[in-house]
C-alpha cells in the first residue's frame, strides 16, 4: 500500500497497511511527518519480507560487497533520521492540531451559502448520482468529510470548486491575498505529456477524473496554523466572487 501521508490513519480501527504485505510512507517535507528532504519508510509484518527489504536497500548485498539480488542505495540518511525521531515524539500533537483545524474549517465554511459538506459515503456512489446530488444542493464548493468509522489525519484539506474555471479563479483570489494554496494534482495520469502518444481510447472512461482534477484545491491546514490565520482563510473563501 502507498500511504505517503497516512501515518496514524485508521479504517474500522485498523491502522494503515495492517492488511498488506508492504506499506510505504513518505518523509518528504510537505508530508505530515516530513524531514529535511527526500526520505521514506517501508513497513511489513512479515519477517522474511523484512529481511529481503533490508538486503535490497543496500544494493542487494549481504554481507557487504556480496550481492545476491539487484538492489539500490535506499538507506535513510542519518541526519534525516535524527530530525524525524525528534518530530515523531510530537506527531500525535501535530495530528490533533490538524484535526482541530479541519473541524474548525468545516464548521465555519459550511455556514457560507453554496458551500456543502461532502457525503462521507459519496465515493460509493456513481458519478450520475453525485452530479444529481450536487445540482440539487446548489453546491458551488464542496468540503471534504471523513467517514465516521475512519480516523483521518488531514494531511490536506481539499476543496472541490464546482464550475468550469472557478478553481483557478479561487487560486488566484487566494494568491492575491497572499494565502498559500496548492493543486494536488492538476493532471490525471492519462493527461501527462509522456503518454500523449497512447491511443485516444486509453482516455475513455476517465472523464470524472478529468473533471475532479480541474476542481480540487487545498488550503492551509498545517499544525502551527493559528486561529487568526484560519479565520483569514475562511474570510477569503467567503469573499470569493460567487463563492456561495
Amino acid at each position: 500500500e502507498d500511504g505517503a501521508q497516512s501515518i496514524g490513519a485508521r479504517r474500522h480501527g485498523a491502522g494503515f497497511g495492517a492488511k498488506s504485505d508492504f506499506a510505504t510512507y513518505s518523509f518528504f517535507p510537505s508530508k505530515n511527518l516530513g524531514g529535511f528532504g527526500d526520505g521514506g519508510m517501508v513497513v511489513t509484518g512479515d519477517d522474511e519480507l523484512a529481511e529481503k527489504a533490508r538486503i535490497m536497500r543496500v544494493h542487494g548485498g549481504k554481507p557487504k560487497y556480496y550481492h545476491h539480488v539487484v538492489g539500490g542505495n535506499f538507506r535513510l540518511d542519518a541526519l534525516q533520521a535524527a530530525l524525524l525521531r525528534v518530530k515523531l515524539a510530537r506527531y500525535g500533537e501535530y495530528t490533533e492540531s490538524r484535526r482541530r483545524n479541519a473541524a474548525y474549517y468545516t464548521e465555519k465554511l459550511a455556514q457560507i451559502p453554496g458551500v456543502v459538506i461532502a457525503d462521507p459515503s459519496g465515493h460509493c456512489h456513481d458519478a450520475v448520482t453525485q452530479a444529481r446530488w450536487l445540482a440539487e444542493s446548489g453546491a458551488k464548493l464542496v468540503l471534504p468529510a471523513a467517514s465516521p468509522h475512519n480516523d483521518h489525519i488531514w494531511n490536506q484539506f481539499t476543496l472541490r470548486v464546482i464550475g468550469e474555471g472557478r478553481r483557478d479563479a479561487l487560486r488566484q483570489h487566494l494568491a492575491d491575498r497572499q494565502i498559500g494554496c496548492e493543486v494536488y494534482y492538476p493532471l490525471t495520469m492519462d493527461q501527462q505529456p509522456c503518454f500523449r502518444n497512447l491511443p485516444e481510447s486509453s482516455r475513455q472512461g476517465c472523464e470524472n477524473a478529468h473533471r475532479l482534477a480541474s476542481e480540487v484545491i487545498s488550503i492551509p491546514i498545517y499544525p502551527e496554523l493559528t486561529r487568526a490565520q484560519r479565520d483569514e482563510v475562511i474570510e477569503a473563501v467567503g469573499a470569493f466572487p460567487n463563492a456561495g
